[in-house]
């Protein structure tokens, strides 16, 4: 089976995207970033700063642009894209495909924050409880 990063050019059909949809690769790729990218790129949403059919344009760039470092250095080509550290194959494939889903305007800003919520409230919560569980330690 092929690796995600492997080709650097795929169809639709071979990025499995007949298979899958656009919320729930969302999600799976949400999964694989941190609190502090989540905000980042939840920030660049609400502003407006999303950009479709190109990596980076000025201040304004795509949603994988915002999860991976933003102006800090997020990713801005597909070489960029396909060396980027995923932590599995499925995140790497969800990846792609997400670019391609938000592209394609299957994926809208409202659902973007919506999933975006979802995960940063999940993360804040697991926080909170290890948190509190330590502060119960003392």
């Amino acid at each position: 089976m092929m690796k995600w990063n492997e080709a650097f050019d795929l169809t639709d059909a071979e990025l499995g995207m007949s298979n899958a949809t656009p919320v729930d690769d969302l999600r799976d790729l949400l999964d694989d970033f941190a609190l502090p990218a989540l905000e980042r790129t939840r920030r660049a949403t609400a502003e407006g700063k999303l950009v479709r059919r190109a990596f980076r344009s000025g201040d304004r760039g795509c949603l994988l642009f915002w999860l991976t470092g933003g102006l800090e250095g997020g990713v801005t080509t597909k070489q960029e894209l396909l060396a980027y550290p995923f932590s599995d194959q499925e995140s790497g494939w969800a990846a792609r495909r997400v670019v391609r889903w938000f592209d394609y305007q299957l994926l809208s800003d409202a659902d973007i924050l919506r999933c975006l919520d979802e995960r940063i409230t999940r993360l804040r919560a697991v926080a909170q409880h290890v948190e509190e569980e330590e502060l119960a330690l003392v």
